[in-house]
């Protein structure tokens, strides 16, 4: 009956650090794309161009959305293209039909609305990082006690 508890609770590890590790990746790729936002972006500001309705979501959940278009002005004095999807709750067409823009010079198609990024998915990155290295510490305390404890046993024999 251990044996199969001990299982159990081995297969609910595995489930866990599968699931760790997946999100983990998965914040690593969101975080980097932020991380390059925040070392090589630059903010300006776009003129929309248009904006246009759509659903967006799953079959059950349909949320409405809104695709804004823009256009602004690069380091290089040419003019760039863009666009992005936001939800017709948060959006509001501004007055003087400006926004804010942050994109990468070295690839200025890539752009995001300023008011789009997002530092949560650095933060998550950060934390699972800081909660591997307690795992790793842990497991490493763990086995420098059992090889002391094994030198321990190896001497008085």
């Amino acid at each position: 009956m251990s044996d199969q508890n001990e299982s159990d609770q081995l297969a609910t590890y595995a489930k866990w650090a599968v699931g760790f590790f997946l999100l983990f990746v998965f914040s690593w790729f969101k975080s980097c794309s932020e991380m390059h936002y925040i070392v090589s972006g630059v903010t300006t500001q776009a003129m929309i161009d248009s904006e246009s309705d759509f659903t967006g979501g799953g079959r059950r959940q349909q949320t409405r959305m809104i695709d804004v278009r823009y256009h602004f002005m690069g380091k290089d004095n040419a003019s760039h293209t863009g666009g992005c999807n936001v939800s017709a709750s948060s959006w509001s067409h501004p007055d003087d039909n400006t926004v804010g823009v942050t994109y990468l010079p070295s690839e200025p198609t890539t752009s995001t609305l300023t008011s789009r990024r997002s530092k949560l998915w650095l933060i998550v990155w950060f934390a699972m990082l800081g909660v591997m290295a307690f795992w790793i510490y842990k497991i490493w305390r763990e086995v420098e006690a059992d090889t002391a404890k094994d030198k321990r046993y190896r001497k008085s024999a």
